[in-house]
């Protein structure tokens, strides 16, 4: 075999690869841990520019909280026991529509009793004794409280991903406890729209 019919097939070869990683569906990303980033699919849906952090995902479905929406709310003016730290007071974020009245909780931490590992260090909780817990004074470990989450049935959100409504990023901590989360929705469509994790 000459040298350029081995470059043509080696070629083609490559092609090939790269053409099937293109056209993997987006979805096949999907994974608790990750971001979801609403796209203007979703205008006037109630999930307009929202940033979901998937707290859960299996066959049975999928969970997750929004995570760019502070209230107005002090957390101490819901739940006393959770502790200001230095000047900044802890908003309630409001997570999605689902049990709005229940709060939970986003920490990256060490001290994990009662909360769910989503990804490496980065954990989820439920109710009060949660939340008292990350907020303890004591504590330098961020956090965010949000009321409510946003859930789809078995199959749902990888249907919605694979029809444009949601892009997908990387669930870091920079994006979960940013100052800016008012800026996040518009940050992640620069850098991660048209990309697949």
């Amino acid at each position: 075999m000459t040298p350029l019919r081995r470059l043509i097939i080696f070629s083609s070869l490559v092609l090939f690869v790269f053409s099937a990683t293109l056209h993997a569906a987006p979805a096949d990303n999907l994974s608790k841990g990750v971001l979801l980033v609403a796209t203007k699919r979703l205008n006037e849906t109630g999930y307009e520019k929202a940033v979901i952090f998937v707290t859960e995902h299996s066959d049975a479905g999928s969970y997750g909280v929004i995570i760019n929406r502070k209230t107005d709310v002090p957390l101490e003016d819901v739940i006393p026991e959770a502790k200001v730290r230095g000047k900044n007071k802890n908003w309630v974020y409001f997570g999605g529509p689902m049990h709005a009245q229940f709060l939970f909780v986003i920490t990256q931490t060490h001290n994990t009793k009662g909360l769910h590992q989503v990804n490496k260090d980065i954990y989820f909780g439920a109710g009060k004794e949660a939340i008292a817990q990350v907020s303890a004074k004591k504590s330098t470990d961020p956090f965010r409280t949000y009321a409510g989450f946003a859930s789809w049935g078995p199959g749902q959100l990888a249907e919605e991903i694979n029809g444009g409504a949601w892009v997908l990023a990387p669930g870091d901590s920079s994006s979960l406890f940013t100052e800016t989360s008012d800026q996040l929705w518009q940050n992640l469509m620069d850098r991660w729209a048209g990309s697949w994790i």
